[in-house]
């Protein structure tokens, strides 16, 4: 790392003088002698070139300190980042000019000036420009004659300044390698901040100190002055490496400071190099530091200035920058410690869970009755039954319910009868999710109020509230039966899961997330998987809320994981990660029966059959499938993605993989063999729209499978069995009921049944 040399705390103002040249370019200032004369009292001699905030705000905040109405002002620029701070001191005025970027520079520090000869130039100043621009305005005048008739009042005095010294002697542990410590001069009663509102205030930031590093005993001299944007590069160096390690990738990065400068190496493995670089020493390097050991001091730096500030000016609690930074000093501890902490453990008792198991149903035959194929192939017709309109329509929040179907809106929830359409019931709720828990409709209020409705007549009969959720998408599932409560499992507040009782609405258990709470949940019997974005997965027994198993992988986790019996599949890694893995546990014990490199980025959740797992992963700038066998972790075969991980959506069918593909096409995939079976182009990609749910549905075994209209395919061998249904609406929500009728939804808000038609057969005597 090469050092920069700078003997004097503030940088050239030669520097500041870029941020404005290409403004001066576009906008000649016809005013610039009376414009360097101010600029050169202000900043010294041979500042040239430089912007100025505007005079007439200029002059009013001079008269503000003078009359002792404030202690201090800052004037942003406009056409920069540039800000110019006016401070009092007696009959002094000390004058900062810096650049409050993300890491802000000191162009001019705390340069004094005397006040009544600052204003009575200003006043000077502003009033020749009002009287050259020759406009109708006043007000750039009286502004002026204010300021000349301005005359200074007392100035209070304040207390002395604050010394505080924290982290002085070196870590005693020989665990803890590295360890810093900083010593501050705080100045009290110049506060800018009111107690009603919050700004940035990066003047109050740029406190005098002195910053040094503990390296095994040694220690380092960093900063000698302003520390703040030395710390502030550390965090945004952490926040590089905590990607980095969350997606298992290298970095290599130096950021600087000023004389400060900082270095990080950190391996695919998770194995750090820092190098630390300050002003009067050579750059030291620590090799072979995990993570944790290297990133926690950093943070606990910055979190232990901020606490110092905030608790000499309490005022400084809403200085916005101050609070962003202990924002992300908290949200990095908390990765780096959840990661350190969360450690794989299995079930010692699985047997509980294994008896209250529920076995997987039968997979569907693709037979009809006792007809052979060849007899039903084009011969299914299904007829337009009743049509329907509801507006705000949400493909998300509609359900097939026993004889009823559900739709939410974000204003309402109704039921139409599923045999003819007419309104059975209608509530006037508004909600920003709609959940379906057994015969529950649970709806989730923006303020967290949600309320448990009987399906029957739409009535509330319990009431729950949770933590809303800000920024974050509310999912949830209904666990239970079998001998555990039935409950609905849904996300809280930014990191946790609640578990309420569907049939009380009382909250049962929580579950908070050491990730960041972007949770993807599957079910099998009592237990539910569950992934959050770090680096865990988590078996919850939902009868009790209690984590039955954990596994903590080097990746992030972020993919939800699928079951297939008595096994969980899951991947490590997640979109865009150049390595991954493909995990195979026992469901019930969570021990891992093999983990498989994958090469490539994976693009979505695998697709289990009977005894393979397909994965769809990125593989140099293509996706492809790979099937894997569920016992050794082997390769079986590999061959191009037909829309799998574009978007597309699969359903497994007597060892065949059914993928129906965004831009239109269906294909069949031989499990056994990895060759194409057979392949439909169904829509146009250029030109017809794509549904907002691709999933195909089995019934009665024809395949329905949603595009720019509905087909229907016999699996075996891709016959297509009558023509397209529903040409005048785009099949957002699709279900099949127990007789072969068909619904469809439209997010436009057209609601649609179809029922299979009657046709006559010649019957061959």
């Amino acid at each position: 790392m090469n050092r920069i040399p700078n003997p004097d705390r503030s940088l050239p103002l030669a520097d500041a003088s870029k941020l404005v040249e290409a403004r001066d370019a576009r906008e000649p200032n016809i005013e610039r002698p009376r414009h360097d004369e101010l600029l050169s009292h202000l900043l010294g001699p041979g500042a040239t070139g430089l912007e100025l905030p505007s005079v007439p705000d200029l002059a009013l905040a001079l008269v503000a300190l003078a009359e002792g109405k404030r202690r201090k002002s800052i004037l942003p620029l406009a056409s920069s980042t540039g800000e110019f701070a006016l401070v009092r001191r007696g009959n002094e005025v000390l004058l900062s000019y810096y650049d409050s970027g993300p890491v802000p520079q000191i162009f001019v520090r705390d340069r004094s000036l005397d006040l009544a000869t600052l204003i009575a130039l200003c006043g000077k100043v502003a009033a020749e420009l009002a009287e050259h621009a020759q406009t109708g305005d006043r007000t750039a005048l009286m502004i002026a004659e204010r300021a000349l008739r301005t005359t200074l009042r007392p100035d209070r005095q304040l207390p002395p300044p604050s010394v505080v010294r924290r982290g002085g002697a070196p870590a005693a542990r020989e665990e803890a390698p590295l360890s810093f410590g900083f010593s501050v001069r705080l100045q009290q009663g110049d506060s800018l901040l009111s107690e009603t509102g919050t700004r940035a205030d990066v003047h109050a930031l740029l406190f005098d100190g002195e910053l040094w590093a503990h390296a095994h005993a040694r220690r380092l001299a960093l900063v000698k002055g302003p520390i703040f944007p030395a710390i502030s590069r550390m965090v945004c160096a952490a926040r590089s490496v905590v990607d980095a390690w969350e997606c298992q990738r290298p970095l290599t990065l130096k950021l600087r400071a000023g004389d400060f400068g900082i270095g990080v190496r950190l391996s695919r493995a998770g194995e750090l190099a820092l190098t630390l670089l300050g002003p009067a020493t050579e750059p030291v390097t620590l090799p072979a530091l995990d993570v944790p050991s290297a990133l926690l001091p950093i943070l606990r730096l910055a979190s232990d200035l901020v606490r110092v500030v905030v608790s000499t000016d309490r005022s400084q609690s809403k200085n916005l920058r101050l609070t962003s930074l202990r924002d992300e000093v908290r949200a990095l501890r908390r990765i780096v410690r959840s990661r350190a902490a969360q450690k794989s453990f299995v079930n010692c008792e699985p047997e509980l869970l294994r008896a209250s198991s529920i076995p997987p149903p039968a997979r569907e035959s693709v037979s009809v009755g006792s007809a052979r194929p060849q007899d039903n192939a084009g011969r299914l017709r299904l007829s337009l039954r009743w049509r329907a309109e509801v507006e705000g329509l949400d493909a998300a929040s509609t359900f097939l319910c026993g004889d009823r179907l559900i739709v939410a809106t974000p204003r309402s929830q109704l039921a139409l009868s599923r045999d003819d359409g007419e309104l059975l019931w209608i509530k006037q709720r508004s909600s920003v999710a709609t959940l379906m828990a057994g015969t529950s409709l649970i709806c989730v209020g923006a303020d967290g109020n949600v309320e448990l409705c009987d399906l029957t007549d739409g009535d509330a009969y319990a009431r729950a509230r949770v933590t809303p959720r800000p920024g974050g998408v509310l999912s949830g599932l209904c666990a239970g039966g079998r001998g555990t409560p039935p409950v609905a499992v849904i996300t809280e507040g930014r990191d946790r899961l609640v578990a309420i009782d569907t049939r009380t609405g009382e909250p049962r258990w929580r579950f908070r997330s050491a990730g960041r709470g972007d949770f993807r949940m599957t079910r099998a019997g009592r237990i539910m998987l569950v992934v959050s974005g770090d680096s865990t997965l988590d078996a919850i027994d939902v009868a009790t809320g209690e984590v039955a198993w954990r596994w903590s992988d080097a990746g992030r986790m972020s993919l939800p994981p699928v079951v297939i019996r008595d096994r969980a599949i899951a991947v490590s890694g997640h979109p865009g990660s150049p390595v991954s893995a493909l995990l195979c546990f026992d469901l019930f014990s969570g021990q891992l029966i093999f983990r498989k490199e994958l090469p490539g980025s994976p693009l979505v959740s695998p697709v289990v059959g009977e005894n393979l797992a397909v994965v769809s992963s990125l593989r140099n700038g293509a996706p492809a499938l790979a099937a894997y066998d569920l016992t050794t972790g082997e390769r079986r075969w590999q061959r191009e993605d037909p829309g799998l991980g574009e978007g597309g959506s699969a359903l497994v069918v007597d060892q065949r993989m059914v993928v129906n593909a965004a831009l239109g096409a269906v294909s069949a995939i031989d499990l056994a063999t990895g060759h194409l079976a057979w392949q439909h182009h169904l829509a146009d990609p250029v030109r017809d729209d794509v549904p907002r749910r691709l999933e195909p549905v089995l019934r009665g075994g024809a395949l329905f499978v949603p595009s720019a209209s509905v087909h229907v395919v016999r699996p075996a061998d891709g016959t297509l069995m009558g023509a397209p249904i529903a040409d005048s609406i785009i099949p957002d929500f699709m279900r099949v009921d127990e007789r072969g009728w068909l619904y469809l939804a439209e997010e436009s808000g057209h609601v649609e049944a179809y029922a299979p038609a009657p046709h006559l057969r010649l019957i061959k005597s």
